[in-house]
This record gives C-alpha cells, sequence and structure tokens, in this order.
C-alpha cells in the first residue's frame, strides 16, 4: 500500500497552536473549500479543479513562466486545489496550512502521493526550509485572509529567502482599491447587520457568513509588503488588479544582472 501523504512537525517539540487555527478548521467545517465557498453555494468538486485551472493561467501570466521545477512551497494549501496540480508539475511541494481540517481534506484530493509534504502551522515552519531551495513559491487566497500583518510580511519575507537562483514567487493579496474598500464595508456593514439579527448571515456577492472574521485578514500597504521582500539578486513587481493582485518576487539567476 503506498504511503499517504504525511504532515510533518519541524519543530520536534510541542508546539503551541496557532491562533487562526480553530477559526480556520471551523471555517472548512463549514464550507467544504475556500475558492469553492467564495463562488457559489454547493459546488460540485470538479469546480475547484476548474478554479484550480484558471489559477494556473493566471500564474504563469503574471510571472511569464511554466509551472515547474524540482520543488516548490505553496502557502495556505488549504483543501489541495492547487496542491494537486502543484504535485503534478514539481518534483517535491511542500504545503502550509494553519487548519488541520483543511489539510485532512488536502490529504483525501491527493491520495496516494507520496511527493506532497503537508505542514500544520503557519510562517514561521517555513524556516524549516534551506535558504534559495525552492524554485517556486506561491500564495492563493491566503494573504488577504491572514488575521496578523506581521505573519503576512514574515511570509514575504520566508518567500524571499527560499527562492533559489531562477526561482520566482507570486503572492496574491489585496489590492488597495476603492472597489475593494466597497467591498470590506459592505462586509463589515453585513456582519454587523447579521450578529444584530437583522441579516440573513451570508454575504450577497461571496455566498460566505458575513459574521466570520477570519475571511477578512489584515491589510499591509504594498510598500510595506516590498519592503518585507529582500534578498541579493532579488527583483519585486506587482501585477495590480482591481481587488486582488500579485507581488512577483524573482532570483536572478547566477551572473545575471537585474535591469
Amino acid at each position: 500500500m503506498a504511503e499517504q501523504p504525511h504532515v510533518e512537525d519541524r519543530s520536534g517539540a510541542p508546539r503551541p497552536a496557532h491562533p487562526d487555527a480553530g477559526a480556520w478548521d471551523g471555517f472548512y467545517e463549514r464550507h467544504g473549500d475556500l475558492a469553492a465557498a467564495s463562488r457559489r453555494r454547493g459546488p460540485a468538486p470538479q469546480d475547484c479543479d476548474g478554479t484550480a485551472t484558471e489559477v494556473v493561467a493566471t500564474l504563469e501570466g503574471v510571472t511569464g513562466r511554466p509551472l515547474a521545477g524540482r520543488l516548490a512551497v505553496e502557502i495556505g494549501c488549504g483543501s489541495g486545489r492547487m496542491t494537486a496540480r502543484l504535485a503534478r508539475a514539481f518534483g517535491r511541494v511542500v504545503a502550509v496550512d494553519v487548519s488541520e481540517v483543511a489539510l485532512e481534506r488536502c490529504r483525501q484530493r491527493l491520495g496516494d502521493r507520496t511527493d506532497v509534504t503537508l505542514w500544520h502551522g503557519g510562517a514561521e515552519l517555513l524556516a524549516g526550509l534551506p535558504s534559495r531551495s525552492a524554485d517556486w513559491v506561491v500564495a492563493v487566497a491566503t494573504l488577504q485572509h491572514v488575521s496578523r500583518k506581521e505573519e503576512v510580511l514574515s511570509y514575504v519575507a520566508e518567500s524571499s529567502r527560499l527562492l533559489a537562483a531562477g526561482g520566482v514567487a507570486a503572492l496574491e493579496f489585496a489590492t488597495a482599491s476603492w472597489r475593494r474598500r466597497r467591498r470590506d464595508a459592505v462586509v463589515d456593514l453585513s456582519r454587523l447587520l447579521a450578529q444584530r439579527g437583522r441579516l440573513a448571515a451570508v454575504h450577497p456577492e461571496l455566498g460566505l457568513p458575513a459574521f466570520d472574521p477570519h475571511w477578512r485578514g489584515a491589510r499591509p500597504g504594498e510598500s510595506e509588503l516590498l519592503s518585507a521582500a529582500s534578498g541579493e539578486g532579488l527583483t519585486t513587481r506587482v501585477c495590480r488588479g482591481e481587488l486582488q493582485s500579485w507581488l512577483v518576487l524573482e532570483r536572478l539567476p547566477a551572473g545575471a544582472r537585474s535591469r
């Protein structure tokens, strides 16, 4: 019988639970899948696979290179919709998530793959990987839901450290646009009315419980995100969208010069 994808604790000793673990466990118990819940209620499983296909196309578009290599690191793997795609494109995948419920769903989706390692925890776990060891670092629909700004910036800093020569990171974050601010305001108002019993506990656009405080995370500014990305031979750029944007980090190949 093939070995199941496993959860590895890099610390070698008991660690306190991530402060948001319980909230996200509850979220995945209620909704099953983050991307599916954000689109509409009751999606079929194949809808998430279609979402992954769209995300792969977006990743390759914003970075200008195919999704392939030796090692990929996925920040916030959730139920594994992107993890399964990464496993087909890379020799090894390390996927991190704070929710054990999400990781269990990810295990089920991956089946008997042994080239994926699942880590239960947050940004601190990435310190267990060697510097300049990853060809790709990916964060899709994750950083905009992290509740503490310092952890968001830690994910960015660790992504910078992990990139090998020629490596690339594509990190999605919430755009500081008027449309984003308007949507955040609608979520806050809906949550307030729901808590007072004056509105059904469903966000009209996202199909999510309006009172779930972990859906909307911290909002570091673009300048803060760029400042957190540093290192020799590292280039940074932002691909802006109306609601979501991408922070793209690239480590230049050995001998190459930045323009």
